[in-house]
């Protein structure tokens, strides 16, 4: 096994590539929410950048569907809400299609609390 780099612990990272080696990846579009909306729902990420950052969710559309066959709507949408959640995370972020996962849904990373500055906080509570 080759661990590969990106924004989570080792622990982390190798235990989403032995998922994944494995056939235990759970599709994005399965997890449970915490919020829905129209066309998008926000989730905790099973496999988070922990290394990095003190809170990772993702927002998750609803349809699996590539980016270019969204429907407008759900591209409005997703505009306005990342609008709203720049209120509360510090980053958001798409990753390129050379992380793509197997069973690719579109998705946002929502990032907050970057361990690498001295007030970063993580998420107590929040509503949008």
């Amino acid at each position: 096994m080759i661990l590969d780099p990106s924004e989570r612990t080792r622990a982390t990272q190798r235990k989403y590539q032995e998922d994944k080696e494995a056939g235990k990846l759970i599709g994005l579009e399965n997890e449970p929410p915490i919020m829905e909306y129209d066309h998008w729902k926000l989730i905790v990420n099973r496999y988070p950048y922990d290394e990095v950052w003190m809170t990772s969710m993702l927002l998750v559309a609803k349809d699996c569907v590539s980016w270019a066959e969204l429907p407008t709507e759900a591209v409005i949408e997703l505009h306005d809400l990342k609008i709203g959640f720049k209120r509360i995370f510090d980053r958001i972020t798409e990753n390129g299609d050379a992380m793509a996962s197997v069973n690719y849904v579109p998705h946002v990373h929502l990032l907050q609390g970057f361990k690498g500055c001295g007030n970063s906080r993580p998420i107590q509570d929040f509503k949008l």
